[in-house]
């Protein structure tokens, strides 16, 4: 045991090394050279970079214990731009008082090889400390005794990082030999400052594979052991900081920082400090100076600023009037750039000494909101305090300014002030920007709290003091602006004032209104950045809470996925939906949770999968709530975009309540949410379809009186708002607005206010007289995105990503026309107007990379810069004819200078140094060559050993040499036009095939559009003529009357003919000359219609042949593919395999290609699908089928083929391109309208008489259930064709409409477009379609839809190889019915009005005892004889309408309407109709009746009809047979009743008359029964209701109750006795013996439900009370 002890204590001795500390010796002054080098670009050789040289002398004497002193000798700084690894650093000239401060000795503290403090004096720069914090970072040793390799989290200039030490001891050389390194990305304080990056997120789709940022640093240290410690001899420090905006494994640019410090001498002479007080200039992080000052784009001399801007804003004004300047973009960059030097005084001197000039303030103003600073935030203020500006101008400016100021204490507290100073003014505009202003406030306190965990009090108790006052005023708006406002701030301290606002049971939240719920439920989005756990908690809960609005919920489960909940959370979701009775509510989240399943991000779409198994197969209602997400995201660019859209709909109406559609992006590791906009309309379909009524408040009282007589009825709540909108951008919410009844009110009197009608009059006579002359400019900063953070040398490295957009749009037009002077406008259709325009709108955009080196010092950078213009010019003149209907636009060719169409002028990379002045290509033009000869060398020669030595190397091998280069020019002639694009690209692709190095280079693509040199266009013209005139206006006579070639033709006479085609061409073209206006000849023929008639006429050349030679030969290839396509598909179906919809769809037209051959027959499919066409219903058989309809057809057709030579045209048009030799070139169609023979026709030839081409459509009536379409194009519309056929029929007795496309032959290329679209967007639908193989072949389409009910259509689509069936849901009611039926009004408007309400409504139908709701949901109703039940109401406090339903003891239908004023009583006596209104019956001779609103008629079919649209009654049927009532669109959700809420709901139509729900159809039935009065009630109902008690008691917990129904019971009163019974369940509650009843029995709880016998009918005696 000793032993072991001893053998311990040894290896703890050895283990123990002395302080090895870097230790001072006082008196002595230690003198160090030290050398440090930045440069950054890719890591391979021979490829351009950029960075800079520091050189001096570093000494280090000690001024007292602990504290050195540190000076620097003969500071030297070198730029770099060159290719590497060139020797050419270019020294830079340092002003007298950059060296002056260099030489400045400093103070630090230094205690056991830490730096704990600097000192220095006050005068010294910022820039300067930081550069010596590079030095003392290379000092910074934390040396522990007892362990040679250990973890710490140490403190440098970049921030407290992790870092490893190791240490080792070399007893040969008696040297120490030590080396550190630090992760930079793993620290507790990393300092770096971002700008333009506060909306933006980490992706976390990004970072689990790769990151876009990386750093790291490695010191080795040569320690000498001296007399109390160790002397640094050598110290090298390497760091790389790497980036790439794409998959770090697909190449990356670093910046590679070098340091090197090597002991030289020890003097004697001590450092002497000056005399300045040397003040604490904090550790040894680095501390930023203005750095966001230094632009990293362009080197502006800004030595006299006030007189550059002038010189700029003149630059931009003068050059950017017709056209942008392609300097714009940097011209508007360098004016933000002066800007931001100037103080508040001196922009306040330019907007006043610019005023008077209207474009030199505009240039002002959009540059002013980029600044940034404070002064530019007054500067802003007081232009939008004077009311000149329009309150979208205001608006725009506000956000710019405020987005982009520096959130600091000082900036909020002027927006507070502001704030505070539009609180007391009540105007339109002071509160449209105090809105703007509190939202931008909620961003501001976002961006400066974004990286804090707390932030400045009295910035966010100013918020809470206001939001306490709404709360505790219960101010709605106010509570939906705080709630907005504290969603933009998104800060922790947020969640639990919005908890305040949540319908929470048993808070006050719950008492304030569902808009205030709306936005509070919104706002969590912005808290669960940083509470991501407790909202989805929240939200959680809320979404359980099943008695809160459906909408509510909806939101509620929106939020928590967008918290990306796990698995637990998930499952808990689903459970809920299990037991869920609420439809819209499960609809809206199964389809959200399947659309996340499809997700590319992986974690999320496995989470949503196993929800989705668990679930199981939903089927959803097309017309309730339904969620959509989308994502992409490709990790190799690290590049992605998602788009969400949520439609939540609680009422199944066509129009949703609520749609909220959001887009994101994911780029380089980030993720923003672009943009979001949210639409509420929940009001705004009732307002426009709905007729208000007048204030009646007897007819109101009448019906309150019978709604009281049902048990604790309760009214649903109308909205007052119409409607909201809001928009987002990067997540925060810039503008909304709320409107309302007031706002639609006060919109009507300001326009009633403006004679509309005048004051247009007035506009166009003074377009007439002064035309339109107008100049946009606007110019942009849409991005700036910087991050700064310091390199190991102490000079900071920059990460900039600049765009600058500057658009010119030049507008003039004048109007000329013959008018006197005050015309009308009469006048204008009276005659002839000429319209002359010239627009020339311009852009130019500039983009900037940024990576390298940015001070005030030295500036040496990486930029990738792109260039892109866009100048597009046009010169329009039209004349407009009303009398003679001719129409011409005529467009003027413009020069237009080469390449300026649209061109990406240049995108580069490029190393740069500013006072070098020199800009080097990354790619030199020799690269390849370079490059090849680095790799085939076995060393490399350079004139620095140490660059050699220590800068990264490329050392991997080409796979393969690829060209550098890439030049390809196309260029296209049309219609006189000459268009070319121009692709060039030199990057570095041939070192590695990644997109970061396919960027990396210079491009170029160019688009120019210009005037032909072979053919002189003067102009381009269109002119419509309408009318028979049109036949005067054709240039090309048409004549399609044209011989065939007989079948018995000898076959020389038909060699001939196809050899030589020309001979009719000559004979046609010079008998239609003689008719028509001589035209020239065009000198160049179409290459595709020569070609397709070399085709043509080498086929009929081989078929001729073949015919001699007794054989069948296949002349054509597309025919021979088609016999092999045949081939095969015969092999394939003998195959047993089974086909996906995607290959069925892929092979839609195989079998027709190109094909020649006639339609065969297709054979019978099932008779279950069998189509009766209704034209042929008194056909006989010989004649019957499809094809007797077409023989007809090409009858018709045959007997005149051309319509012109019989009809008049009913209009023409003509494009044309007008050239120099009068030649044309263009097309011109022509339209015919045979009306007798119900036939139009319309042909399209081209005007160049060379150019046989067509296309001839012709379409024909040939009953009014049959429609048949043929079109045909190619030469004379002969060599493709294609028949279309619409006609109506029945399949099974049911209404069905069949639509067919057949063909002969069809192009190669239309075949292959139309099989890529079945292939990429039919098949997902069709896969859900019934698929059946087809026995036969044809080559036909048809489409077949059977109307299986007002609301299901059967779809069969048939293909020429599958058959797809499936029954499809509709959203609308079909009007399967008589349309004379539907059209009871005289007017056209008011039957429209009535046809879209009744189809786009809903109906409930009684009839043979079974109810059928409007939901859909059927039920047996057990009628009580005599007693009137509410059928269905306006349930809202507005109470437009009540239909009551009665029964009587003949079983006879009585039906009771009250609306407006009258009381309405309908019935039927046998086949006798009648119909009491007030009190007095209407006759049947004095039906129909239509009166205030209200029509009653009586069908053929003895069926009375009331309309009342007025009144929220669309139709309302009675017959013998039951009871029918349509109501409107905008009634869904808001009437109740036997027929339910029409919300689209089945598991929540029983709901009863207090609003609770119930699961049994009678006991709901009996709670909308209307009670007798008493026993003298005129109706003859006997019935009341009644709260019963059990007979038995309940034993509850050993305690013995009583039980009372809180479900009312239908009873018969005193002194009745039941006749007729039924079964029915109540639930009871239950209190025990001896309590006191309860008066308020119907609001208690159920504790349980007892079956119970209710009454239907009764017998009363005298003693009835």
């Amino acid at each position: 045991m000793r032993v072991v002890v001893l053998a311990l204590a040894l290896a703890l001795v050895a283990g123990q090394h002395s302080n090895l500390a870097p230790s001072f010796a006082p008196g002595n002054t230690y003198v160090y050279e030290y050398e440090a080098k930045i440069l950054g670009g890719l890591p391979e050789q021979n490829l351009a970079r950029a960075g800079l040289k520091l050189f001096s002398r570093v000494k280090i004497s000690v001024a007292q214990e602990n504290i050195l002193l540190l000076q620097l000798e003969n500071p030297q700084i070198f730029e770099y731009s060159d290719v590497w690894p060139k020797n050419s650093f270019s020294q830079i000239h340092l002003h007298a008082d950059l060296e002056a401060h260099l030489k400045t000795p400093i103070k630090f503290r230094y205690n056991n090889g830490t730096v704990r403090e600097i000192l220095a004096p006050e005068s010294v720069p910022t820039m300067v400390i930081n550069m010596y914090r590079g030095i003392l970072n290379v000092l910074q040793l934390n040396i522990k005794k007892t362990q040679n390799i250990y973890d710490l989290q140490e403190e440098g200039v970049q921030g407290v990082c992790r870092t490893q030490y190791a240490i080792t001891e070399n007893e040969k050389t008696e040297r120490i030999l030590l080396t550190k390194s630090r992760n930079l990305n793993q620290c507790q304080e990393k300092v770096m400052k971002d700008i333009g990056l506060a909306y933006t997120k980490t992706s976390h789709k990004y970072q689990q594979d790769s990151k876009s940022l990386r750093g790291t640093t490695g010191y080795t240290y040569k320690l000498k052991p001296v007399p109390g410690g160790t002397i640094i001899e050598e110290a090298t420090g390497n760091e790389i900081i790497q980036f790439t905006p794409f998959n770090e494994l697909n190449g990356v640019a670093s910046m590679q920082t070098l340091q090197h410090l090597v002991f030289i001498q020890v003097e004697n002479a001590p450092i002497v400090p000056i005399s300045a007080e040397y003040r604490h200039r904090g550790s040894l992080k680095y501390e930023f100076s203005i750095e966001i000052q230094q632009s990293p784009i362009r080197i502006f001399k800004m030595k006299e600023v006030q007189e550059q801007i002038p010189e700029v804003l003149n630059h931009l004004v003068v050059n950017n009037r017709d056209k942008v300047h392609e300097d714009a973009p940097l011209k508007f960059l360098e004016l933000i750039q002066l800007l931001r030097a100037s103080d508040i005084t001196q922009l306040r001197n330019l907007l006043t000494t610019n005023s008077m000039s209207a474009e030199k303030r505009q240039w002002l103003l959009d540059a002013i909101p980029n600044i940034g600073t404070k002064a530019a935030l007054e500067i802003v203020m007081a232009e939008v305090l004077k009311r000149e500006l329009s309150v979208p101008e205001a608006t725009q400016l506000l956000i710019g300014t405020l987005h982009m100021v520096e959130p600091n204490h000082e900036i909020i507290q002027k927006v507070w002030s502001y704030i505070e100073q539009l609180s007391q003014k009540q105007g339109i505009y002071e509160q449209v920007v105090r809105k703007s202003l509190l939202l931008s406030y909620g961003s501001l306190i976002h961006r400066h709290c974004a990286d804090k965990a707390e932030c400045h009090d009295q910035d966010i108790q100013r918020i809470k003091v206001h939001f306490d006052k709404a709360f505790e005023e219960k101010n709605t708006n106010e509570l939906v602006l705080w709630a907005k406002v504290m969603g933009n701030a998104g800060h922790p301290w947020g969640y639990k004032y919005i908890t305040k606002l949540l319908p929470i049971h048993g808070t006050a939240g719950h008492e304030l209104s569902t808009r205030v719920h709306i936005e509070a439920i919104l706002a969590l989005r912005g808290i669960a950045k940083h509470k991501a756990k407790e909202v989805q908690n929240l939200a959680l809960q809320l979404y359980m809470d099943r008695t809160l609005d459906s909408e509510l919920r909806m939101l509620a489960v929106m939020v928590l996925m967008e918290t990306q909940p796990p698995m637990a959370v998930m499952t808990n979701v689903v459970n809920i939906i299990k037991s869920d009775s609420s439809l819209p509510v499960t609809s809206f989240t199964c389809s959200l949770i399947k659309s996340l399943s499809k997700s590319m991000d992986h974690s999320v779409a496995s989470v949503s999968n196993v929800a989705l198994r668990l679930l199981g197969q939903r089927r959803q209602n097309i017309k309730m709530s339904k969620a959509l997400h989308v994502d992409y995201y490709s990790h190799p660019l690290t590049l992605g975009a998602a788009a969400s859209m949520y439609c939540i709909n609680d009422a199944a109406t066509i129009l949703p309540k609520t749609i909220v559609a959001k887009t994101s992006a994911y780029f380089a590791g980030a993720a923003a949410d672009v943009f979001e906009i949210g639409v509420r309309s929940e009001g705004f379909q009732e307002h426009f379809l709905k007729n208000e009524l007048s204030d009646d408040s007897d007819r109101t009282t009448k019906m309150k009186r019978i709604l009281k007589a049902l048990s604790n009825w309760k009214s649903m709540p109308i909205s007052q708002l119409l409607g909201s909108a809001y928009i987002k951008v990067l997540g925060q919410e810039i503008a909304f607005v709320d409107i309302d009844k007031q706002v639609i009110e006060e919109a009507i009197k300001i326009s009633s206010e403006i004679n509309i009608k005048e004051h247009g009059m007035t506009v166009l006579r003074q377009l007439f007289q002064n035309g339109i002359s107008k100049r946009f400019v606007k110019a942009m900063l849409p991005s700036e995105i910087r991050r700064i953070m310091p390199t190991a040398s102490g000079l900071p490295m920059e990460l900039a990503l600049y765009t600058v957009a500057v658009s010119v749009a030049d507008v003039q037009a004048k109007l000329q026309a013959n008018l006197p002077q005050n015309f009308h406008v009469s006048d204008i259709l009276n005659g002839k107007t000429n319209i002359e325009t010239e627009i020339k709108p311009s852009i130019a955009l500039n983009t900037f990379a940024v990576m390298g080196v940015n001070t005030d010092i030295v500036q040496a950078a990486m930029v990738s810069r792109a260039r892109v213009r866009v100048n597009v010019p046009s010169k329009i003149s039209a004349s407009l004819d009303f009398v003679e209907n001719n129409f011409k636009i005529r467009v003027l060719p413009v020069s237009l200078p080469e390449n300026v169409a649209a061109a990406v002028d240049y995108v580069e990379t490029l190393a740069i140094a500013k006072h070098a002045q020199k800009m080097t290509p990354l790619i030199p033009e020799d690269a390849s060559f370079l490059f090849s000869a680095s790799l085939s060398s076995s060393s490399h020669s350079s004139n620095s050993k140490d660059m050699q030595d220590n800068m990264q190397v490329q050392d991997k091998p080409l796979s393969k040499t690829r060209a550098p280069r890439f030049n390809k020019k196309f260029c296209t002639n049309s219609f006189g036009l000459k268009s070319c694009i121009n692709v060039t690209s030199h990057n570095a692709r041939f070192i590695r095939d990644s997109a970061l190095y396919r960027l990396a280079g210079k491009h170029l693509v160019r688009l120019s559009l210009k005037q032909s040199e072979s053919e002189v266009v003067e102009k381009w013209e269109m002119e419509l003529q309408l009318g028979p005139k049109g036949a005067e206006k054709l240039i090309k006579r048409i004549n399609l009357n044209m011989e065939e070639i007989p079948e018995g033709t000898p076959i020389l006479s038909k060699l001939k003919r196809v050899l030589t085609p020309g001979l009719q061409n000559r004979t046609s073209s010079s008998s239609s000359s003689s008719s028509s206006r001589s035209v020239h000849r065009n000198s160049r023929t179409s290459s595709s219609s020569s070609s397709s008639s070399r085709s043509r006429v080498t086929s009929k050349v081989i078929k001729a042949m073949g015919k001699i030679l007794g054989g069948s030969h296949k002349s054509s290839s597309s025919s021979s593919s088609s016999s092999s396509s045949s081939r095969r598909i015969s092999r394939q179906q003998h195959q047993k395999s089974h086909r996906s919809t995607v290959s069925s769809l892929s092979s839609l037209f195989s079998a027709s290609s190109s094909s020649s051959q006639s339609v065969p027959r297709s054979q019978r499919m099932s008779s279950r699908t069998k189509f009766q066409p209704n034209h042929q219903k008194k056909t006989s058989k010989r004649h019957s089928g499809s094809a007797s309809s077409e023989r007809t057809f090409e009858d018709i057709r045959a007997q005149n083929k051309f319509l012109g030579n019989s009809v008049p045209t009913v209009f023409v048009l003509i494009l044309r391109a007008v050239r120099a030799n009068n030649s044309p070139l263009g097309y011109q169609i022509a339209a015919y309208d045979d009306r007798d023979n119900n036939r139009v026709q319309m042909i399209m030839a081209a005007l160049s008489s060379e150019d046989n081409w067509r296309f001839c459509a012709d379409a024909m009536g040939l009953s009014k259930n049959k429609v048949v379409a043929k079109m045909s194009w190619g030469e004379k519309c002969r060599t493709y064709d294609t028949t279309i056929t619409a006609e109506t029929g029945l399949v099974e007795n049911k209404v069905a409409a069949r639509v067919r496309l057949a063909w002969k032959r069809l192009p190669s290329s239309v075949v292959k477009d139309i099989k890529m679209l079945c292939r990429h967007i039919l098949a997902p639908y069709l896969s859900s379609f019934n698929l059946q193989k087809r026995s036969d072949k044809t080559q036909q389409i048809s489409i077949t839809a059977v109307v299986e009910s007002e609301k299901v259509l059967h779809i069969v689509l048939k293909s020429p190889k599958y058959v797809y069936r499936r029954n499809v849901p509709l959203p609308v009611s079909l009007p399967i019915h008589n349309l004379r039926d539907m059209l009871p009004y005289d007017e056209l408007r008011h039957n429209v009005h009535h046809v879209l309400a009744k189809t786009t409504g809903t109906q409930c139908k009684f009839e043979s005892g079974k109810l059928t709701t409007f939901s859909r949901k059927t039920y047996e109703n057990y009628m009580p004889n005599s007693c009137y039940q509410l059928l269905a109401q306006d349930c809202t406090d507005e109470l437009k309408f009540i239909v009551l339903l009665k029964k009587d003891s003949a079983n006879r239908y009585m039906v009771n309407v009250k609306i407006g004023t009258k009381d309405i009583d309908m019935f039927l006596d046998g086949e006798r109709p009648a119909v009491v209104i007030n009190g007095k019956e209407i006759a049947r001779q004095s039906l129909p009746y239509n009166k205030d609103s209200v029509s009653i008629r009586l069908t053929e079919s003895n069926t009375l009809v009331l309309s009342a649209q007025r009144f929220g009654i669309t139709e309302l049927h009675l017959s013998n047979t039951g009871v029918e009532i349509h109501v409107p669109e905008y009634l869904r959700n808001r009437v109740c009743g036997l027929c339910g809420q029409a919300n689209g709901d089945k598991r929540n139509d029983f709901r009863l008359p207090n609003g609770r729900v119930t699961d049994n159809p009678i006991s709901f039935a009996h709670s909308w029964t209307l009670p007798s009065q008493s026993c003298s009630d005129e109706t003859g109902c006997r019935l009341h209701h009644e709260s019963i008690e059990l007979e038995r008691n309940i034993n509850v917990h050993g305690v013995e109750t009583k039980c009372v129904s809180v479900d009312p019971v239908l009873r018969c009163r005193a002194g009745c006795i039941a006749t007729k019974t039924t079964m029915t369940s109540a639930g009871f509650h239950c209190r025990p013996i001896g309590v006191n009843p309860v008066s308020d029995i119907h609001e208690r709880s159920i504790d349980m439900t007892e079956s119970v016998e209710a009454h239907l009918d009764c017998s009363c005696s005298s003693q009835c009370s």
